[in-house]
């Protein structure tokens, strides 16, 4: 895991484990997936592949908020040292 890697998906779950409303979606979302996999039987691997490109989609969609994040940082230092 690189540096954006590990401080985006690292730093934000240590952030947010304990975040009540973040642990309702979760468990909601979890339990969910039971049941979506539980009605697709055999084909339940369907459901695993969905998630997992969801998941991949999402990594970079996160990577670039942070990036956008840490150069909006840069942009107004450079503004106030101006």
């Amino acid at each position: 895991m690189d540096f954006l890697e590990e401080r985006i998906f690292m730093g934000v779950y240590e952030n947010i484990k304990n975040d009540k409303e973040y642990k309702m979606y979760m468990y909601k979302a979890i339990e969910l997936g039971y049941e979506i996999k539980e009605h697709l039987g055999p084909n339940s691997s369907l459901f695993l592949e969905y998630e997992s490109l969801i998941n991949l989609a999402e990594a970079i969609y996160l990577e670039e908020a942070y990036k956008t994040g840490l150069q909006d940082g840069h942009d107004l230092f450079q503004l106030m040292n101006s």
